[in-house]
């Protein structure tokens, strides 16, 4: 297993201070993100959570990943969106 960074961001317009708080909630809840962190960005309007998963690959990292926030937006009553993915291999120098 590795561990990978997920950087994930709602569509521009979607969110509210609040719900990005709520999204936090839910990606804690989840029990598979370690270390989330969330903001929100009030001229975007837009959620942005950053998280830590254990996965053997790339594909499986990618694909645990955007569930995780999909998951986290639908728990809290949104349509599911992403703005922005980002996905590496902690500590992986590329990622510099």
């Amino acid at each position: 297993m590795t561990a990978w960074t997920i950087n994930v961001e709602t569509a521009a317009g979607r969110v509210t201070e609040n719900q990005a708080g709520q999204l936090l909630e839910q990606i804690v809840a989840d029990g598979q993100a370690i270390a989330p962190a969330a903001s929100y960005d009030r001229h975007q309007g837009s959620g942005e959570a950053v998280y830590q998963i254990q996965a053997d690959d790339y594909p499986t990292a990618a694909i645990t990943g955007i569930w995780i926030f999909f998951a986290a937006q639908r728990a809290i009553g949104l349509e599911p969106t992403l703005g922005n993915l980002s996905i590496t291999v902690v500590g992986d120098p590329r990622s510099a």
